[in-house]
């Protein structure tokens, strides 16, 4: 009885030592408030750190839905901090899209085309006034001509829904 008690003992706390994320897991919900106190206190670099943080942490975990909402955060959370880099904010989500798998893919490329259409809305006067040069694609936004703003969203927005029967699978509280 004494050997199987030693055992169980050592068993158990091995597993403990092992797999401690089992038992303490990261409180996602807890850490976005944290944000947005931090946010409320017109702290915005602080409110960054948390939300990188919490991203970091949502990668680690395969969380999808909370590695979305980081990333929502986050650009809500510069747009206070640096008020004119739209076009920085716009270069980051293409970025995070590509890296990024179904579901969140389709998620982030909506986003990212809504984004750009608020872009062209905000900044309307510009692109009326350029022309369009032939094969040129330039990689800063701020450059591109209203025809590959355009052809940029609709694609976008196409991508984002090429898996419609699978999107429709996922409940959108999740996000």
């Amino acid at each position: 009885m004494k050997k199987k008690f030693i055992i169980f003992s050592l068993f158990s706390t091995l597993l403990l030592l092992i797999s401690p994320s089992i038992f303490a897991s990261y409180n996602y919900n807890s850490k976005f408030k944290e944000a947005e106190s931090v946010l409320e206190k017109e702290n915005p670099k602080s409110a960054l750190a948390v939300v990188a943080e919490i991203k970091e942490q949502a990668l680690k975990d395969k969380n999808k839905e909370q590695y979305v909402k980081s990333i929502l955060f986050y650009i809500k959370t510069d747009s206070i901090l640096n008020e004119f880099t739209t076009e920085k904010r716009i270069n980051s989500l293409i970025a995070e899209t590509t890296k990024a798998e179904f579901p969140e893919k389709a998620v982030l490329q909506n986003i990212t085309a809504k984004v750009i259409w608020n872009y062209y809305n905000m900044n309307r006067f510009r692109f009326a006034q350029r022309s369009e040069i032939e094969g040129f694609v330039p990689e800063d936004i701020a450059t591109w001509s209203l025809g590959q703003l355009i052809k940029e969203v609709n694609s976008l927005y196409k991508s984002s829904i090429e898996q419609a029967n699978e999107l429709q699978k996922i409940s959108v509280s999740d996000y």
